[in-house]
């Protein structure tokens, strides 16, 4: 799961803890947050930028390695934007 160390992604990662029956991969930029959101939810964490090249492939490979095959990617990461809608850049900058 991308996106996991704050918002929708960590509420998704403890949801899906709740069930019981997820091993899970957890990933995002913040590894403080990421650990404790792990922790939480009994999951391996993996911090990365997946903006960098070569960071998604790094975490599938992880993922792969430590979980075996993928039966469920959740990809919540994504930016934020405080303002009008009609004030928003068309290219989104990565920070």
């Amino acid at each position: 799961m991308t996106g996991a160390s704050s918002g929708i992604g960590a509420a998704v990662a403890r949801r899906l803890a709740a069930d019981g029956t997820w091993r899970m991969v957890l990933s995002g930029r913040d590894p403080h947050r990421l650990g404790v959101v792990a922790e939480e939810a009994a999951a391996t964490a993996f911090a990365a930028d997946l903006a960098l090249p070569g960071a998604g492939r790094q975490l599938a490979d992880f993922a792969s390695a430590t979980l075996g095959p993928v039966d469920l990617l959740v990809a919540g990461a994504g930016i934020g934007w405080a303002g009008e809608f009609r004030d928003m850049p068309r290219t989104p900058s990565t920070r």
